[in-house]
């Protein structure tokens, strides 16, 4: 029984600072791309593990990268693809299938991002270093980032920006309708 409860302590844990780590994402990633997480993810995974140079994927390839359900990705696809994010394209030889890839906005989103996301998950590891967290976990995220800060200037949440083209942000989809 204590080891069930250790499991379970040890993974209630893990999710809290999965949730502190996300919130921070969320905010860093809504406030200077107008993005959801799910939305950078899915465009990570998209130059990730799409082969390069079309970065291309099958919709439910991306749904199983992502681990959304094919609806949900569909749903996901179609808010990238209307922000100029994505293109689709339906195969003549499957008209079942859609195929996806980004487009070269969404290379400058992902260049402009990936310093900030991952500035987001190391700020967050460190903030979560001065709680209860396990300390074999925080090493853990620690060595996988590194221990030190990324390159680039800090970005706090006080208000700096990163340029994104007017297309990408949630104002100009708002403003288009």
């Amino acid at each position: 029984m204590s080891e069930d409860m250790s499991s379970i302590g040890r993974w209630s844990t893990l999710d809290r600072l999965h949730r502190q780590i996300e919130t921070r994402v969320e905010r860093r990633l809504d406030r200077h791309l107008g993005l959801q997480p799910r939305e950078f993810y899915a465009l990570f995974a998209l130059r990730a593990e799409a082969p390069a140079p079309a970065h291309q994927l099958h919709l439910s390839e991306l749904a199983d990268r992502i681990g959304l359900s094919r609806s949900a990705t569909s749903r996901l696809v179609g808010r990238l693809r209307d922000r100029g994010l994505v293109a689709t394209r339906t195969p003549w030889h499957d008209r079942r299938s859609v195929e996806v890839r980004l487009t070269p906005i969404a290379h400058d989103v992902l260049r402009l991002g990936t310093p900030l996301l991952d500035r987001a998950v190391h700020d967050a590891v460190e903030d979560a270093g001065t709680g209860d967290i396990d300390r074999g976990l925080l090493d853990y995220l620690r060595g996988v980032q590194g221990a030190k800060p990324p390159p680039g200037p800090p970005l706090p949440d006080s208000g700096n920006t990163v340029a994104v083209p007017q297309s990408c942000t949630t104002e100009s989809m708002e403003r288009r309708g």
